[in-house]
This record gives structure tokens, sequence and C-alpha cells, in this order.
């Protein structure tokens, strides 16, 4: 007859021909180690043993972006969930790129004038890191949006104008959160 002892740190954790390793709460990297004693009808023995280590599974993660405003003066949080099914708890960090040109691994990440313009494209890698180095990552980005331009003042000169004798000059003061520079065009009517 052959019976058999499952170990695990030097503990027992099961007689059985077969080991349910979830049952067992271990962990990628430990050693499992089965001993098999052989015995025969005359109470004679032998045993033998043999081991295998726990491999690990990679970590998933899921990312999302929550914004305090939307133009360059916005403020971006990368939100990353992640999930590892050996139990572990992945390390989650975060690195934000305007294209190919890195904005640095702060979160939340304060966005201005130097580091986009409108349009830009906005990118946040999420990466896990589960206890066994092995890792995941999720992308996801953010449009920059333009602001639109606002208008201080207008004004007409000469006023009051005489037909005939004064030409009119329109001066618009206006300005541009984006620091955008602002092109101007006028349209003139009368009340006639």
């Amino acid at each position: 007859t052959v019976s058999y002892e499952w170990s695990i740190g030097g503990s027992v954790v099961s007689s059985s021909s077969t080991l349910d390793l979830s049952s067992t709460g271990s962990m990628p990297g430990v050693t499992v180690v089965c001993t098999a004693v052989a015995t025969d009808g005359d109470g004679a023995t032998d045993l033998n043993s043999a081991s295998v280590s726990i491999g690990n599974r990679s970590p998933s993660i899921l990312a999302s972006i929550s914004t305090n405003g939307t133009n360059q003066n916005a403020e971006l949080t990368c939100n990353g969930t992640a999930t590892d099914p050996d139990g572990e708890t992945p390390i989650v960090t975060y690195e934000w790129f305007n294209g190919s040109n890195s904005l640095g691994s702060s979160n939340p990440l304060q966005l201005n004038s130097t580091l986009v313009s409108s349009g830009d494209v906005v990118d946040c890698i999420a990466t896990a890191t589960d206890a066994m180095g092995d890792t995941d990552t999720a992308t996801v980005s953010h449009t920059v949006t333009n602001t639109v331009p606002v208008i201080g003042s207008v004004t007409v000169t000469p006023n009051p104008a005489i037909v005939g004798t004064d030409d009119l000059t329109c001066a618009v003061s206006a300005s541009d959160a984006d620091g955008d520079s602002i092109l101007y065009s006028y349209e003139w009517s009368d009340s006639t």
C-alpha cells in the first residue's frame, strides 16, 4: 500500500493522493513537497519525495481618468484598480505622457500651458506589479479641450463721429485662458 503526505514550509497539509492548492492558501514561490511511503505485506517500507514550486499568475488592472476641468489648466487623476488571482496585493503606479513626452508620475497631474496645448491627447499608463514582479498595464486618455476666448470690451472711436469727416475705429480687448493667439474679425452695421 502507498500513503502520501503533502507538506508546505515543513507543515503537513494533506494525506490525500491529490492536493487542491486553493485549500492551502499558499502563495507563489512556495515549495510543495509530496512524500510517498510504500508498505508491503510484511510491513517493510520505502519512501521517496518530490517537490514543485507554486507558479505566479500575473495581476490585472483597469484604469480610468477623472477630471477637474478639461482644458490645459485641468487637474487629471488616474484611477487604477488592480486584482491578483493569487491573492497578492499589487502595487499600482502611474506615468503620464503627452505623445512621446513623459509628464511624470505625479497623481493627480496638474496641467498647464507649458505641458499641453488645446487638442493634445494626454495618456495615463497605470501599471500593477505583484509581489513576484509580474505586471499588467492599462492606458487611458484625455483630450485637452479649447477654452472660448472672452471679449472684455469693444469701443468705437471717435464718439460722436461726423459723417464725411471721421473714420471709425473699432478697438477690442479680449483674452484667452489657453494662451492661444486671438484672431479678430469685424462686422459693421447701422440702424437703418
